[in-house]
C-alpha cells in the first residue's frame, strides 16, 4: 500500500519542483518516507540502494464534469473521463501523446477519504506512431497522486518501456495532473534458476 501512496507523491513531486532531483529518493517526501519499506532487508536490516532514474515527464487532462459515481464495498466509485495529455522526455520533449476517450481513472474513494487509483490509457509514441498500453494504480490524497506506473507496447524505438517498473509523483491544477517518472530498479525481471 504504501508504494502506491509513494507513487501519487511522487508525482506531486514532479509538478511542484522546477527540475528533477538526482534521485526520488532525494526528496523529503515520495519514495524517501517509505524508507526500507520498498526495498529487500538482510539479517542486521539494512537495504541495498533501488535504482532509479528519471524518465521525463506526465501531463494528463481529465473530465471532471462527468465523474459517474457507484456505491461500492469500500466506499464510492467513479468513472472519470480522460481528454488526453502527453508523456516527455527528460528534456521536455514529446514522447507520446494520451489518446482522448480511450480509458480514464475507474477508482474509488475509501471510507478514509483516501482515493484509490486505477488509471488506464493508450498513448501514442510520436517516434513510429506505434501505440502503448498504460496502467496507473496507487493512491491520491489531496490534490497530490503517487502511482506505480506499467507500460507495454510493441513499438520498436519504445520497447525500453516493457518490463519496466516505474514510480511517478505528480500533482493536480483544476483538471490537469502534472507529474514525473521514474524508472525503478533493473529494466527486466530476474532469472530465476
Amino acid at each position: 500500500m504504501m508504494v502506491f501512496t509513494a507513487i501519487l507523491q511522487l508525482l506531486a513531486y514532479i509538478g511542484v519542483i522546477a527540475a528533477a532531483p538526482a534521485s526520488p529518493f532525494d526528496a523529503n517526501h515520495g519514495l524517501a518516507l517509505l524508507g526500507n519499506g520498498l526495498l529487500a532487508h538482510n539479517k542486521d536490516g539494512a537495504a541495498p540502494a533501488l535504482p532509479a532514474e528519471y524518465w521525463g515527464g506526465v501531463n494528463f487532462i481529465y473530465d471532471f464534469s462527468k465523474i459517474n459515481p457507484l456505491n461500492a464495498t469500500e466506499g464510492q466509485r467513479v468513472n472519470i473521463g480522460l481528454l488526453g495529455g502527453k508523456w516527455t522526455d527528460t528534456k521536455g520533449r514529446v514522447i507520446a501523446k494520451v489518446l482522448p476517450a480511450i480509458g480514464g481513472d475507474q477508482g474509488y474513494t475509501d471510507k478514509e477519504g483516501i482515493f484509490h487509483v486505477d488509471i488506464r490509457q493508450t498513448i501514442q509514441f510520436v517516434s513510429d506512431g506505434r501505440f502503448g498500453y498504460v496502467q496507473l494504480t496507487g493512491y491520491k490524497r489531496g490534490a497530490y497522486a503517487s502511482t506505480t506506473v506499467s507500460v507495454e507496447t510493441d513499438s520498436a524505438a519504445n520497447l525500453k518501456f516493457n518490463n519496466q517498473i516505474f514510480y511517478a509523483l505528480g500533482s493536480f491544477s483544476g483538471n490537469i495532473l502534472t507529474g514525473s517518472i521514474w524508472a525503478l530498479g533493473p529494466s527486466a525481471p530476474p532469472k530465476i534458476m
